[in-house]
């Protein structure tokens, strides 16, 4: 089983600030159903630039939580679009949105604060 994300390393990046993390997590959890919508539109009109593009802020946003498999998910996308490589570009966003959903489900379960 892949382990959507790392809440130690998540809450060292952010210096052991649980409101800092809880705060991105809430920005994220609004943010990505947007983000997603929109690779999804990228995707359906084999626009690579703007696969890139989203693709390489969602995987920003993801590395935030030491997410492995969301952020290689992104980071495959980004590079298909940055190629114009459409043949696998749908199977891949599949893939990612396979793995924010296990990643948003995790956000939602993480602790509050801690200590």
């Amino acid at each position: 089983m892949n382990i959507p994300l790392n809440y130690d390393a998540a809450l060292a990046a952010v210096e052991g600030d649980p409101e800092l993390l809880a705060e991105l997590v809430r920005l994220f959890l609004e943010d990505c159903p947007k983000q997603m919508v929109a690779l999804q539109q990228a995707v359906e009109f084999r626009d690579g630039k703007s696969i890139e593009r989203i693709a390489h802020s969602l995987k920003g946003a993801i590395g935030s939580f030491a997410a492995r498999p969301a952020y290689e998910a992104a980071l495959k996308l980004e590079g298909l679009g940055r190629q114009d490589d459409f043949a696998g570009a749908r199977q891949a966003c599949l893939d990612l949105e396979n793995e924010v959903a296990s990643l948003t489900a995790a956000l939602g379960n993480l602790p509050r604060a801690q200590g």
